[in-house]
């Protein structure tokens, strides 16, 4: 694992870890890949690796990935009827960016506070429900 580490930390490549659910509702590692990039081309081979390694993949129902769109459209591609989930904490942060972007500085304190992780969620809610 400490090429794994030299690598991320040095080059900074994205790492990725596939996760499979067991009967009992346990999550358990089944691949780590490192990548260069996240491009689209590079996300397939790594998940055809993942089928590779998994044989049959048809029960794959769920994928929560950052929003990355290499990822995304890759995903589509290898596993068509598969749920993707955004993972919440690339989205909170995200928000929190594009957010402390818009005001700069001029943010009131009361509202830096409601960009935690939980005000993220509320702020989101607000914002997608009309």
């Amino acid at each position: 694992m400490s090429y794994v580490v030299f690598f991320m930390k040095t080059y900074r490549w994205p790492l990725y870890q596939f996760v499979i659910t067991d009967g009992f509702g346990r999550g358990r590692t089944v691949l780590f890949a490192l990548t260069r990039t996240e491009k689209r081309t590079d996300i397939k081979q790594i998940l055809q690796s993942f089928k590779n390694i998994m044989g049959d993949t048809s029960k794959t129902i769920t994928f929560t990935v950052d929003c990355a769109p290499g990822q995304l459209r890759a995903l589509n591609e290898e596993f068509p009827r598969a749920s993707i989930i955004l993972c919440l904490f690339h989205v909170c942060q995200s928000f929190r960016k594009k957010v402390s972007s818009l005001y700069g500085q001029k943010l009131p304190f009361s509202f830096q506070t409601h960009l935690s992780k939980n005000g993220c969620i509320e702020w989101l809610i607000r914002v997608v429900t009309p």
